[in-house]
């Protein structure tokens, strides 16, 4: 707005003269301080008495200059030059239309529209200088308002501070209702609400509280866009707090299913897998060990569903193949070549459960030492459950072989190479040898 020196009345910055009395407005006066007449702001001399004006134009200039000292070329964008919006731009400090009333600023760094601020700033020099006592008076009072919401920030800022230690220290229940408390008694919105609504939605993710998290951020969205402010990156950081719930609701679950999985209870386990899977967990563990106990259950089209997931999942290329040939892509080529060859190569054999490892050493101990009728029959309930340990085979193997009960020995043989020539080339060679030992005793006796 422009002030008439006229008669005071306030005009439209586009105006050449005064809707009120028709007097030609004069934008950038300068005051005549012999005489008092107002003339035009490029005027070297006063054209009621002659007065240099030099000197007084001189200072209005430096004035000027200190504003644009005092700008950090970071601190301000420019909205708008001459009512056309030209996006958030930075301003150098030596752009020519600074001070010429007709430009619009915004701080790059609190996000809240302050342009007006700054053309205010301008608007004082004028009025310090060339204003009635009533614009000073006006002037005057409303420094005074901002001195007092100053004032009544800086308790709120001592309270963020003190949410900000908390935080820091992982003392996150302690900080959240210091961020809130923030967030609601202040007065406008600067950078320290700002951060307050970005920590306070930080101190619910790492309670794992995600939806509040989530409803923190959607609120901040709102403030956001009631200061015509972009609010983007608070979208995309909702849905990076989606998928951090996603990992940890699947880290839960995966942590469940590999405990009953190394305690043999696979059956047990595939749901947990199962549901990580569902959740879109991209960790390889989740998709190697349900593999593990489809290729023990011999479901093998499973096994390659997994895998197929788990390549489309995991991002980790060492996961997905590596030297030792134990990749989710190594593996589904071990499947594939399984299928046409029967020999699942490079395959580790199922894990076994404690239990189960404790029954075999149990049976194998009274075999020797007690009963030998009751160890065998121990063994041989073990390998109808299901075990992939060599050793409750050769066991049996030897002691039917020497009992010269071939036709068990010829039975075991098959079963282990069934059971465990799936997964080693070698053990299968071995356990054939074994087979056709027993064979050709069982002739050799006739």
């Amino acid at each position: 707005m422009v002030f008439c020196q006229n008669c005071g009345k306030l005009n439209d910055n586009s105006s050449n003269f005064c809707i009120n009395c028709g007097a030609k407005l004069i934008k950038k006066p300068i005051k005549c301080l012999k005489c008092g007449e107002i003339n035009e702001s490029d005027s070297d001399f006063c054209i009621n008495c002659g007065n240099d004006l030099t000197p007084t134009r001189k200072k209005y200039e430096q004035q000027i200059e200190k504003i644009r000292e005092n700008i950090s070329t970071s601190d301000f964008g420019v909205v708008s030059i001459g009512g056309k919006t030209i996006g958030n731009h930075k301003i150098e400090k030596d752009n020519p239309n600074l001070g010429n009333g007709n430009v619009k600023f915004k701080s790059m760094e609190s996000g809240i529209d302050i342009g007006h601020k700054l053309n205010q700033k301008l608007d004082d020099i004028v009025i310090e200088n060339y204003g009635t006592d009533e614009e000073k008076a006006e002037m005057k009072a409303r420094k005074y308002k901002e001195k007092v919401k100053i004032q009544k920030q800086k308790p709120i800022h001592d309270k963020y501070e003190k949410a900000d230690k908390l935080m820091l220290r992982h003392d996150y229940k302690d900080a959240i209702p210091l961020f809130r408390e923030v967030i609601n008694d202040s007065e406008i919105y600067d950078v320290t609400v700002s951060l307050s609504y970005t920590f306070l939605s930080n101190c619910y993710e790492c309670l794992h509280e995600y939806g509040q998290a989530i409803s923190v951020i959607n609120e901040h969205i709102e403030v956001k866009k009631e200061f015509n402010e972009n609010y983007q990156d608070l979208e995309s950081k909702i849905e990076k707090i989606k998928k951090h719930e996603r990992q940890y609701k699947s880290k839960g679950l995966r942590e469940k299913g590999l405990k009953l999985f190394y305690s043999g209870n696979y059956d047990e386990a595939i749901p947990f897998f199962n549901e990580c899977i569902d959740l879109g967990d991209d960790v390889s563990k989740t998709y190697g060990r349900l593999t593990d106990i489809y290729i023990a259950k011999r479901d093998f089209e499973s096994a390659k569903k997994v895998l197929k997931k788990g390549i489309e999942n995991v991002t980790w290329e060492y996961a997905l193949q590596n030297e030792h040939k134990t990749g989710l892509k190594d593996r589904q080529e071990n499947i594939n070549s399984y299928l046409e060859t029967g020999i699942l190569k490079g395959e580790k054999m199922p894990y076994e459960s404690e239990s189960i490892k404790s029954e075999i050493k149990n049976a194998k101990r009274i075999l020797k030492e007690e009963d030998k009728e009751k160890g065998i029959q121990l063994l041989e309930n073990i390998i109808k459950k299901g075990t992939y340990t060599n050793t409750a085979y050769y066991t049996l193997y030897q002691t039917y072989m020497k009992d010269k009960k071939y036709d068990d020995a010829i039975r075991i043989s098959d079963l282990a190479i069934e059971s465990l020539g799936l997964f080693d080339q070698d053990r299968l060679e071995k356990w054939a040898k074994y087979k056709d030992k027993a064979i050709t005793k069982k002739e050799n006796e006739k």
